[in-house]
């Protein structure tokens, strides 16, 4: 059952607006699934619309195919927004290209990927769009991490906030008690399931026609969020790799140039050199 704070609650009644951040990944998925069903129940008056943003070539290529069919699963709108100079991998070679003696990736204590790419972009999209109230909602969940187990069940989002404009933004996050088998049995699977799914796509290397979540969870990804993600295991990490091809190529010869490489302790030259052995994610975190 998704939380149901107070503040949040009074403001849906009252007709804010319910604007669904998606990614592709599976929890937005969820998350997305559940809202529609609680807002028909509930009878909330406000819009509810899906948002994506696009961060241009990182993405894998299916996110956004993905993102409007669930948009049509669930009958609402999606809105798709970008970066209004440069897709992240043009942020990453500037970085290159402006700060020589840095890492020109993001990191999990540098996290501008998200900032600048996907909450900056909505909040710009939220000032200009959704009037004078609107809930916000994050697919986060407590046992992803120990970060992500401190979360609020929701908090002002103030850079879209606007007081003197009488406009109130928050950010919800509803399904921060849900466990990873929660998750799947909205989407439609058990995680029996989907690991037969997983085995059958590893044999034939065709996912069904039918699959309901991201293709990417059919190739055996645990997350998803960009196509190489600096956050990513090694096992996402050559999904990625191997199904957008000209994405690991640019970052390879990013690292090339630049002599650091994507992660900490792992560079994409050797992504398919690494024993089976050591397939621990290096940052717990998705990137939403």
């Amino acid at each position: 059952m998704l939380n149901q704070p107070h503040d949040v609650r009074s403001m849906l009644d009252e007709g804010a607006q319910l604007i669904v951040s998606v990614s592709g990944g599976k929890d937005s998925d969820c998350m997305a699934l559940e809202l529609a069903t609680m807002r028909r129940v509930y009878g909330w008056s406000g819009r509810l619309i899906l948002i994506h943003a696009d961060v241009g070539r990182m993405e894998w290529k299916q996110s956004l195919p993905h993102c409007q069919k669930l948009a049509t699963r669930i009958g609402v709108p999606l809105v798709v927004v970008k970066h209004p100079k440069r897709d992240l991998l043009e942020g990453i070679e500037r970085r290159m290209e402006v700060r020589p003696d840095a890492p020109p990736f993001p990191s999990s204590a540098a996290r501008w990927c998200t900032s600048d790419y996907k909450r900056a972009v909505i909040d710009t999209w939220l000032r200009n769009h959704i009037g004078t109230a609107a809930v916000c909602t994050i697919g986060f969940r407590r046992e992803e991490s120990t970060a992500r187990e401190r979360k609020p069940e929701w908090q002002e989002r103030v850079h879209a906030s606007a007081p003197t404009k009488r406009r109130r933004v928050i950010d919800w996050h509803p399904i921060l008690d849900y466990k990873l088998p929660d998750v799947w049995r909205v989407i439609g699977y058990t995680v029996d399931e989907l690991r037969a799914i997983q085995t059958e796509v590893k044999r034939t290397g065709i996912v069904p026609v039918d699959f309901k979540a991201h293709p990417a969870y059919a190739y055996g990804n645990e997350r998803v969020s960009c196509a190489m993600c600096v956050l990513g295991n090694l096992n996402d990490l050559r999904n990625g790799a191997k199904h957008n091809p000209e994405t690991h190529a640019a970052l390879i010869a990013i690292e090339n140039r630049s002599e650091f490489t994507f992660q900490q302790h792992r560079s994409l030259k050797h992504l398919f050199d690494t024993p089976d052995d050591q397939q621990l994610a290096l940052f717990p975190e998705d990137c939403s």
